[in-house]
């Protein structure tokens, strides 16, 4: 199969659901999420695993968020590879238990289909987001 670039309009897509994310505007977020989407929490990372359809977006959207007393995203400019859009993102946050707070560098990777994101990964390195942006989108 002979791989599209990603439209310039997904660019914007990824860009407009984190701030969504950021703003807690969970509403706009879904309304960018196709109802059959797949996420995965890379296996390195806390609440790892893979989540379907918007109820598994949202179940792993609030397991993330109680862990976390105070957490924000910082995106850097996406780019696409191939049919995937990667962000570079850093993270912030205090632990809701701990109150230590915390910085990490992640890769975000979103598929499109249309004006929806029907995948999204969170990955640990860049080599993995990489990974993640080179496996077909079903």
């Amino acid at each position: 199969m002979i791989l599209q670039r990603v439209a310039p309009d997904h660019l914007q897509l990824a860009r407009t659901a984190i701030a969504a994310y950021n703003a807690g505007d969970l509403p706009a977020l879904l309304d960018l999420v196709s109802e059959d989407v797949v996420a995965t929490i890379s296996p390195a990372m806390a609440n790892a695993g893979v989540y379907h359809g918007h109820a598994g977006f949202l179940r792993m959207l609030e397991d993330w968020g109680e862990a976390w007393e105070d957490f924000r995203l910082e995106a850097g400019e996406p780019f696409d590879a191939g049919d995937a859009v990667i962000i570079p993102v850093q993270q912030y946050g205090r632990g809701r238990g701990s109150g230590i707070e915390t910085s990490m560098r992640t890769f975000h990777v979103g598929h499109f289909r249309d004006d929806s994101l029907v995948r999204w990964s969170l990955c640990e390195s860049r080599e993995e987001a990489l990974a993640h942006a080179s496996q077909e989108t079903v």
